[in-house]
């Protein structure tokens, strides 16, 4: 049977522009550092994938400069839904200066919305 495991750089290449991509992280628990690097390198390289949604139910920082922070090249991330931003500064100056859009929802509806989403329900 052929593995299913993939590296990081091939994972990146199979995001299409206007992608929609969940995390279940807690804050910096379990935070894909290396998948955000290799996604602005991969949009950097081939201006792909484009515009894309990001959508956590908690932060996706650890600080300045890292996390979804890393994702603000011009062009990469359309949208930011997540309960908060703590930590993720850059993400904060985008949306205020309407480079991105924001939008923050109570942690547990973004739960819910996902458990929703998995059971093919009708929404939250």
């Amino acid at each position: 049977m052929k593995s299913k495991v993939r590296s990081v750089t091939e994972i990146v290449t199979l995001i299409k522009d206007e992608a929609r991509i969940a995390f279940t992280t807690s804050g910096i628990g379990g935070l894909a550092e290396e998948f955000f690097g290799a996604l602005r390198q991969q949009y950097e390289q081939t201006s792909h994938p484009k515009d894309i949604t990001v959508i956590s139910v908690a932060g996706l920082s650890r600080g300045e400069g890292t996390g979804i922070d890393l994702l603000l090249a011009t062009g990469l991330l359309k949208r930011y839904i997540g309960s908060h931003i703590h930590g993720a500064p850059l993400t904060g100056q985008a949306a205020l200066n309407n480079q991105i859009e924001l939008f923050i929802i109570p942690q547990g509806t973004i739960g819910l919305l996902y458990r929703n989403a998995a059971e093919k329900g009708p929404g939250v």
